[in-house]
């Protein structure tokens, strides 16, 4: 750009021009070159701006490709975390399957505790029954006690009674001893 700036002041002083200001009339060579001399600066701004403009895009190409770099890195751990979680995965689907046989297993038991419980039933209502049975007997065992108690009474008072009766005979029988 200073090379250009240069060429127009000599061809400013050449043609005698004062300031930059063009005196000629429209179309003249001056009032031309005066024109191309703006869309050359026009030109060179817009470069320098392409210029800018593709350090930018430059700038972002080599951010991207930093981006893609930390892309296929962390697309590597997230493969590795797959892999993991497939592991995973079928280490659950078998602890499943163990958790399955054990619910089976599970029914089973309670298939049989419940047929232990009736049998436990039945049982209470035999023993029940029995006990019955055996307060029934316990009472009628009572009920003889008692009677044999009465007859016990009964038989000792026949005992001494007959013991009376006997030591009365014995002493009539054999008067003077006594």
């Amino acid at each position: 750009m200073a090379d250009l700036e240069r060429r127009m002041i000599m061809v400013e002083e050449v043609l005698g021009l004062e300031d930059g200001v063009v005196t000629a009339p429209e179309g003249s060579l001056i009032a031309v070159v005066r024109s191309h001399s703006r869309i050359l600066e026009v030109q060179q701004d817009h470069l320098a701006e392409l210029r800018q403009g593709q350090h930018r895009v430059q700038d972002e190409v080599t951010g991207l490709r930093i981006d893609v770099r930390e892309l296929k890195v962390g697309q590597d751990e997230l493969r590795a975390d797959v892999r993991e979680l497939k592991t995973d995965v079928q280490v659950l689907k078998t602890d499943v399957q163990v958790l399955k046989t054990d619910v089976q297993v599970l029914k089973t038991d309670v298939q049989v505790l419940k047929t232990d419980v009736q049998v436990l039933k039945t049982d209470v209502q035999d023993l029940k029954a029995g006990q019955e049975e055996l307060k029934i007997g316990q009472a009628e065992i009572r009920a003889e006690q008692v009677e044999m108690k009465a007859e016990i009474g009964g038989l000792k008072a026949d005992t001494q009674r007959i013991i009376g009766m006997i030591t009365d005979l014995a002493m009539r029988v054999a008067p003077g001893r006594e």
